[in-house]
């Protein structure tokens, strides 16, 4: 009597795939159903006539389980699940930017080798402040500059290498800016960016996408 009312879903699942009033976060471990829980939700959005798919944002971290939510919610919807939107963090940032959703214009993307080859060729220009330093760690720690804790900032501080990353890093954001590249972290932060300080264009972002779902955040 109770799985006929819950369907395939246990009392709690069925509660948060109900559950439209506003933001909620469902705390599960691996395997216990949260995509299920995600694509009954979404379901009960549209079916309910909360939203329509259009209006749906979908994101999770691999381009692979957004294709598979998507292909689920088709199989279950049909054409009136064809309109949402779904993606990964990264790959929804960076369809806003080739729209235009920044002051500089459309990006160009650098890639990880473009990326590489562009912090080497800076760091050719500070190989006599670099001896005794392996390069891998040099770029190492200019393309994970944002990540850097405070602990291992403090030790890299002690050993002289903190001040030779800033300024390779400084000189790698500024090329950047100047052939107006963006690379995979800048897809996340330069909407951002845009966003914290536009409020019009974030209002008519707000206004297509009404409800938005993320898988494991």
């Amino acid at each position: 009597m109770v799985m006929d009312m819950y369907g395939e879903l246990n009392k709690e699942q069925y509660e948060a795939s109900r559950y439209t009033r506003g933001v909620s976060l469902v705390i599960a471990g691996a395997g216990t159903g949260k995509t299920r829980v995600l694509i009954e939700k979404v379901k009960n959005i549209i079916l309910s006539g909360h939203y329509a798919s259009h209006h749906i944002l979908l994101l999770t971290f691999s381009r692979k389980a957004a294709d598979e939510l998507k292909d689920r919610i088709m199989r279950d919807l049909g054409p009136r699940g064809a309109g949402i939107t779904t993606g990964t963090f990264h790959s929804f940032c960076f369809s806003l930017l080739q729209q235009g959703v920044s002051l500089q214009g459309k990006p160009k993307v650098l890639d990880s080798e473009g990326s590489v080859g562009y912090i080497d060729g800076i760091l050719d220009m500070y190989l006599y402040h670099c001896k005794g330093i392996p390069r891998s760690v040099m770029r190492e720690g200019v393309m994970r500059f944002s990540k850097l804790n405070e602990k291992l900032k403090l030790k890299l501080a002690k050993t002289g290498i903190k001040d030779i990353i800033d300024r390779v890093h400084e000189d790698y954001v500024t090329l950047k800016e100047v052939h107006n590249y963006i690379d995979f972290d800048d897809m996340l932060d330069r909407v951002i960016s845009v966003l914290e300080r536009d409020d019009v264009l974030k209002k008519s972002i707000n206004d297509v996408y009404r409800y938005i779902l993320v898988d494991e955040f």
